[in-house]
């Protein structure tokens, strides 16, 4: 090899170490983005069980009501 191309080989030995922390970084990214869509998506079922919970509650509430009325 000519000087040029031991340089050339030299640099990208040197790149390698960054992209292999680059694609760390990146994998550690994608893992706690998914973790953090599958716990979104769970709030967003326990808040509409929630939600529909409180409607069953109030018209349970309203019919007692209206049962005591009569």
């Amino acid at each position: 090899m000519s000087g040029g191309g031991h340089e050339a080989m030299t640099l990208l030995a040197a790149f390698i170490p960054l992209l292999i922390v680059v694609a760390v970084i990146a994998l550690i990214l994608f893992v706690t983005g998914a973790r953090a869509a599958r716990q979104q998506r769970l709030l967003q079922r326990l808040l509409e069980n929630s939600e529909r919970q409180t409607a069953l509650l109030k018209r349970l509430e309203e019919r007692l009501s209206d049962t005591r009325n009569d």
